[in-house]
């Protein structure tokens, strides 16, 4: 169980988050829409008016281009007000060092946006395999994919469909495949992710995928989805990551219960967005709500489920804030700050035991004895119990490392012969009784 405790930052000291300046350039929105009238013809009004207001403005997600100019910019923390990067290098001018600038950065809880073939070839540089096909393409059950049918992902020809292929080790929320390769998903990378989309390139006038009708429809649920803020027409789940390829040597998903308390809330308002967050994240958007006291004060607390323990971190890091907008002023305020954070949780291990035993069968002149034995001196004498009327007998003997015979001995009267019977091979041979007394 994971439990956490928050308080609000008190009623007179409320820490505002201005948009900080980013020393990159911006392309805000770079995919943009024909027109709000455009919109209004490919999506029903009632779905439409439920957008975030921002994104259907042009104004989010803020996406910012990475040149060589400023690959240097990207510094040690990640600037809140970036919603995402675009590496605009040429390949030819890309260097090891830019790579890792842009790497270390994403690890650190950064978004880049891969958007289009040609952008989605930096794939490779994420261990990732890149692979072509013709396979038509899949909507996985995402909702990003919600209210979408008519999409055109294909590449630059008429007969030559790009796909990409993840490796077996390779974890990514899946959103568009093609069999087991992937053309839309979300990779995780350190605290951050790639999200890459692959289809017709804007140098193409994204030929092919200004044909899907539903081409709209599907960017703004992306960006409503990069944006952690709800799908219109999707049901309210939590970010899923799908194992692509053999799942062997990879730990299951362990379901996670929360318990989440939040002392010194009294806005309606600030409780109703804090629920609505939680429910985001939560299994099956299942929430129960209680409210306590105790040394710290009085506190609404929040029990749920989470897929994954890896959910922890994503969750802590959007519920703390309020995304508020005064005109054409988009502020983050920082509601509340976490205090407390307990872990708990149990182990359990399965037992295995084993060992190898030789079934020997020999065959005996009936009424006479037995005798084996594993190691010198040890002489065993089987029970008649075990000799069968035909003077027949299984037994079942433990060999020790590097033994290489069983010894047999059986008595008749006053008769003795002797036997070795070869471990590796299980061939059998008389022997001499000297050799069956020194060996």
């Amino acid at each position: 169980m994971s439990s956490v405790d928050l308080k609000w930052k008190g009623s007179n000291m409320r820490i505002t988050i201005f948009a900080a300046a980013f020393a990159v350039s911006s392309s805000t929105a770079f995919a943009q829409f024909t027109s709000k009238q455009e919109l209004g013809r490919r999506i029903p009004p009632g779905i439409l008016a439920q957008y975030d207001q921002a994104i259907l403005a042009g104004e989010r997600p803020n996406i910012q281009t990475i040149t060589l100019a400023n690959i240097w910019t990207l510094g040690d923390s990640v600037d809140s007000s970036v919603d995402a990067v675009r590496f605009a290098i040429a390949h030819g001018e890309t260097v090891k060092a830019h790579m890792q600038t842009l790497k270390d950065w994403i690890q650190r809880g950064g978004t880049l946006l891969l958007w289009g073939y040609t952008d989605c070839n930096l794939l490779s540089q994420f261990g990732v395999q890149i692979t072509y096909g013709w396979t038509a393409p899949k909507l996985a059950e995402h909702p990003v994919n919600a209210g979408c049918g008519d999409l055109n992902f294909q590449f630059r020809s008429a007969d030559f469909q790009p796909y990409f292929g993840m490796e077996t080790s390779t974890r990514c929320e899946v959103i568009v495949s093609c069999e087991q390769y992937v053309l839309a998903g979300i990779l995780p990378f350190g605290k951050g992710r790639v999200v890459f989309v692959s289809k017709s390139d804007e140098e193409d006038d994204e030929r092919y995928w200004n044909t899907g009708k539903d081409k709209d429809r599907w960017t703004l649920n992306l960006y409503q989805w990069m944006l952690n803020k709800p799908i219109p027409g999707a049901p309210q789940v939590a970010r899923s990551v799908a194992q692509l390829g053999p799942s062997e040597g990879q730990a299951p998903k362990i379901e996670t219960p929360c318990k989440y308390r939040f002392y010194n809330v009294n806005d309606e308002k600030e409780i109703e967005a804090t629920v609505q967050t939680i429910r985001r994240f939560a299994k099956d958007g299942r929430v129960s709500t209680g409210t306590g006291k105790d040394a710290h004060g009085e506190y609404q607390q929040y029990d749920f489920v989470l897929s994954g323990v890896e959910q922890i971190s994503e969750l802590n890091s959007v519920l703390p804030y309020q995304t508020i907008k005064k005109g054409n002023e988009t502020q983050t305020s920082l509601l509340y700050e976490e205090f407390g954070p307990q872990y708990s949780t149990n182990f359990r291990t399965v037992t295995l035991s084993g060992a190898i035993e030789i079934i020997v069968r020999f065959s005996i002149t009936p009424g006479a004895k037995l005798y084996y034995s594993m190691q010198p001196g040890r002489e065993v004498p089987v029970p008649a119990t075990q000799i069968d009327r035909n003077g027949n007998v299984a037994l079942n003997v433990r060999i020790s490392r590097s033994q290489q015979y069983i010894y047999a001995r059986s008595l008749l009267g006053k008769v003795s012969r002797y036997l070795r019977i070869n471990i590796e091979t299980g061939a059998a041979e008389e022997i001499a009784r000297d050799q069956y007394q020194k060996r």
